[in-house]
C-alpha cells in the first residue's frame, strides 16, 4: 500500500483532537468531529482500494475501511446519541484497531523487526478502550480530552511505524 493513504489516515485523525485542544470543544463536538473523520477515513479506503484494484491489498485494510465505515454510520445513524453511546463507539473502534495492530504486529515476519512497537501499542489500544468505556460519569469533563490524547497517540505511532518502515504498517 502507498504511504500517503496511511499518511492521510493519520492527519485526519489528529483533525478531532486538535479541534479538543485548540478550540476546547467539548464531548458533542467530539462526536461530530470523530464521525467525519471516521466517514472521511473509510471514503478514502474505499477510493485507495479501487485505485490499486488490481493489486494485492492487505485485508487489515479492507477490516480498517469497514470499521470506519460501520462506527461512522452507527454514530450519524443512531436517533438518540448520548455522551454514553459516544463513548462505547469510541471505545469499541479503539477496540478493533488495537487488534488490527496487534495481529499486524505478530502475524508478519516483515514486522517482527518493530514487534515491541506493535505489541505496545496494540495493547496500549485495548487497556484504553477499556478505561475509556469504563469512565465513571462524574469524570465526563476530562473525557474528550483523554480521547483526544488517545487519537493524538494512534496518529504519532502511526506516522513512526509508516516513517521507519516506508511502507504500510500492517
Amino acid at each position: 500500500m502507498k504511504i500517503g493513504f496511511r499518511i492521510f489516515r493519520a492527519i485526519i485523525f489528529l483533525v478531532p483532537a486538535l479541534f479538543v485542544f485548540i478550540a476546547g470543544m467539548g464531548l458533542s463536538g467530539l462526536t461530530i468531529t470523530f464521525g467525519i473523520t471516521l466517514v472521511t477515513a473509510a471514503l478514502a479506503t474505499i477510493f485507495y482500494i479501487f485505485i490499486y484494484l488490481d493489486k494485492n491489498l492487505n485485508e487489515k485494510i479492507f477490516m480498517e475501511g469497514l470499521t470506519d465505515l460501520f462506527f461512522g454510520i452507527v454514530l450519524f445513524s443512531y436517533p438518540d446519541p448520548d455522551k454514553q453511546f459516544f463513548i462505547v463507539i469510541f471505545s469499541s473502534w479503539l477496540f478493533i484497531m488495537s487488534l488490527l495492530t496487534l495481529s499486524g504486529g505478530i502475524a508478519k515476519k516483515q514486522n517482527k523487526k518493530y514487534l515491541w512497537i506493535y505489541l505496545l501499542s496494540g495493547i496500549f489500544y485495548l487497556i484504553i478502550s477499556f478505561v475509556i468505556i469504563n469512565y465513571v460519569p462524574d469524570a465526563f469533563s476530562s473525557i474528550n480530552y483523554t480521547m483526544a490524547v488517545v487519537l493524538i497517540v494512534y496518529s504519532i505511532l502511526t506516522f513512526y511505524l509508516i516513517l521507519s518502515r516506508k511502507e504500510d504498517i500492517y
